[in-house]
């Protein structure tokens, strides 16, 4: 495995060390490998990224530091894709991710996702559909969508979600949108220690709504 560095003061020629970081977080996963590491370094990027297929581990210096101050300062004004092929030796942590007009992360993979705050986002807070995964220390919040689940969409998944706030998400207000705070179709999902608060939908669920069979457990929330 191999270790990438990225700067908002690197170079798109960098060779990717501490001392020599790159600039793009997008353009350096296009060359990695399974295992991998993205290690990035506070500041604002403007980007769109995607796994590209490829179980690696992108992070902000939280992931070796266990720092949580990380997450606000290492910004990524755009959105993150991450795709069926992605296994659970993924990891993506320690990021703000916001601003983008599509969903803020969009998972059909497996990936560990932990300490991030997702907001802002015009397409919805995250997705995730066919996943299997843990999801803890997380903020979704003020995201909206004209559709279904404007704070978290869980579509034929198994998911775990620990210490979990969603908070300020707002569907259009159409009367057939539902699943303001979750939308949870099909899945089985735990979930501990979350909060969901002052989130709306045009229909049912400002909330939580739970459709197709979905089985969710829920202790130690409000």
């Amino acid at each position: 495995t191999t270790l990438f560095y990225i700067s908002e003061d690197g170079l798109s020629s960098g060779t990717g060390t501490l001392e020599n970081p790159l600039l793009s977080i997008t353009n350096t996963i296009l060359f990695l490998n399974d295992g991998d590491t993205v290690l990035v370094l506070p500041g604002t990027y403007v980007e769109n990224i995607d796994y590209n297929g490829n179980s690696i581990v992108l992070g902000s210096q939280l992931l070796i530091t266990g720092d949580t101050s990380y997450v606000s300062s290492t910004i990524v004004n755009g959105y993150i894709t991450i795709s069926s092929n992605v296994d659970s030796t993924a990891v993506l942590t320690g990021f703000t991710i916001q601003n983008s007009t599509s969903t803020g992360v969009s998972c059909n993979g497996d990936p560990t996702i932990s300490h991030l705050r997702v907001k802002d986002h015009t397409g919805g807070g995250m997705q995730f559909s066919g996943s299997d995964l843990t999801l803890s220390h997380v903020d979704v919040f003020n995201n909206t969508k004209n559709g279904d689940g404007a704070g978290i969409v869980i579509t034929s998944s198994t998911m775990t979600l620990l210490d979990v706030t969603v908070d300020g998400n707002r569907t259009g207000e159409n009367t057939s949108y539902e699943g303001g705070g979750f939308y949870i179709d099909n899945s089985t999902v735990v979930m501990d220690s979350v909060i969901v608060s002052d989130n709306y939908a045009g229909s049912y669920g400002g909330g939580l709504y739970l459709y197709n069979n979905s089985d969710v457990t829920i202790t130690n929330s409000s």
